[in-house]
């Protein structure tokens, strides 16, 4: 029987698109979760778990405390993907993240923490998206973070945490969007995050934290939202936040203290004026644009209430009236003193 025409123009057209399209050529590794702790495990990935290009589950690399005689990420070439969340932790001879260099996403979190080895992540240069939280933590001898010049977003918080060597977060320029927090933690050495120029938005909480040598945060001069509170805290030698001049929206608190070298905090104006950028905002007047309070504690002089960051005068302070009272009652029993006094003199 002749083939049906159409059948086979169908069958042409699927067959086209399974060509152009990766992922349809995926192959899953198996079983879904896999735990790598050695180096014979990485070195024989690919022959135990495929040949594959997809981790449908979650993926651990390293081992307990240190433990993990890692010092190779080779065996997992080809991987593209991973669909759960990926953790590469506790390793003591992890350089580079070499043998990463086809992964594109990962659909849960991504923890790179306690390599304390780690010199680079320039094999993520392929990343553009973690569905999940991301965070670089503790690796002590990272010295950048340039194999992120592609990630676009992440589903959860960014973490970018206890990391002693780095000095700029200038790779992260693609990134435009965080879906929780936004945590710039305990970097004595960073000194810009003008890499951070693209994000707009910020689902949770902004928190900069003891960040030693950090002068401005001219990064974050696009942000405009943040879900929940904001908290600049405790770092050394900022001395401005004008960086902030776009932000129109805070979710909860804002928090600014301890900033002993913060005397500029004119960036701060529009979001703690009385105009209602939002629309509504999320806070009232006389401060529509923030859903919490202020708090302006320990910075130099210029930065320590709303008042002073607005160039407003504070209000009186009030009498309380159990004082008014106490006052009164005093000049009263003067009187009477001064009344019984006169009346032994008569």
């Amino acid at each position: 029987m002749p083939a049906n025409p159409h059948v086979a123009g169908l069958l042409a057209i699927l067959a086209s698109l399974l060509l152009c399209n990766p992922g349809a050529h995926a192959q899953q590794c198996a079983p879904a979760d896999i735990v790598l702790e050695t180096q014979a495990g990485i070195d024989a990935f690919q022959s135990v778990h495929g040949p594959c290009t997809q981790v449908t589950g979650d993926l651990q690399v390293g081992g307990i405390i240190g433990s993990s005689d890692i010092s190779s990420l080779a065996g997992l070439s080809g991987l593209a993907a991973v669909g759960g969340e990926l953790l590469i932790s506790e390793t003591f001879d992890l350089a580079s993240l070499a043998g990463l260099e086809a992964l594109q996403s990962v659909g849960g979190n991504m923890h790179v923490f306690h390599n304390f080895g780690l010199l680079d992540i320039d094999a993520l240069a392929a990343l553009t998206t973690v569905g999940g939280d991301f965070s670089l933590f503790a690796n002590p001898e990272l010295l950048d973070v340039d194999g992120l010049a592609t990630l676009q977003s992440t589903g959860g918080f960014m973490a970018i945490s206890d990391l002693h060597a780095i000095s700029n977060v200038d790779a992260l320029s693609s990134l435009q969007e965080v879906g929780s927090h936004l945590l710039i933690v305990f970097n004595p050495h960073l000194e810009s995050i003008s890499g951070l120029s693209s994000v707009t938005r910020v689902g949770g909480s902004l928190i900069i934290l003891l960040n030693d040598a950090l002068p401005a945060l001219d990064g974050l001069a696009a942000l405009q939202h943040v879900g929940l509170g904001a908290t600049i805290n405790r770092n050394a030698i900022l001395a401005d936040v004008h960086g902030l001049s776009s932000l129109r929206h805070v979710g909860n608190d804002l928090t600014v203290e301890d900033n002993p070298s913060l005397g500029n905090c004119l960036g701060l104006v529009p979001l703690l004026d009385a105009t209602d950028h939002g629309a509504p905002g999320p806070g009232q007047l006389p401060i529509p644009d923030l859903g919490g309070e202020a708090r302006f504690h320990g910075n130099g002089p210029g930065c320590n209430s709303i008042y002073q960051v607005l160039g407003l005068d504070p209000p009186p302070v009030p009498v309380p009236a159990h004082s008014r009272w106490s006052a009164l009652l005093q000049i009263l029993l003067l009187l009477y003193v001064a009344h019984l006094a006169l009346r032994r003199m008569q």
